[in-house]
């Protein structure tokens, strides 16, 4: 796993819980616990809002999100047309919410385009 898509598993760990502790986060993600400063560090200048309760670990302060995924039109049209592999070969639960996700991110013209991409391709 690479460090950012380490720092952004960090970020939903600790989202997923009040409280986790370093110990728990290097052994969730197989790193040591130095390791796991560093990037609790790294995450606070980049102005993630992460505390720490004596006693009981680290959290990220109320009200914090990952902002939402904004997709070009050209990046959100190769998703378009990565789809029917992705209806074919994965968990078909999965598939569909993923499709309507990048559906959704788009605006009107570029939905537009992707129904014409989803028609020329099924």
């Amino acid at each position: 796993m690479n460090r950012t898509d380490r720092l952004m598993g960090i970020i939903t760990h600790l989202q997923s819980k009040k409280y986790r502790t370093a110990e728990q986060l290097a052994t969730h993600f197989g790193i040591s616990v130095r390791t796991v400063f560093r990037d609790l560090r790294a995450m606070q200048e980049i102005g993630v809002p992460i505390g720490f309760e004596p006693g009981q670990g680290y959290f990220i302060a109320g009200g914090y999100f990952l902002p939402p995924v904004s997709l070009t039109l050209q990046e959100a049209n190769a998703l378009a047309l990565a789809e029917p592999l992705v209806l074919r070969f994965a968990d078909k639960g999965n598939s569909r919410a993923r499709g309507h996700r990048i559906s959704q991110n788009k605006n009107g013209a570029g939905r537009l385009a992707t129904r014409k991409i989803r028609t020329n391709t099924i």
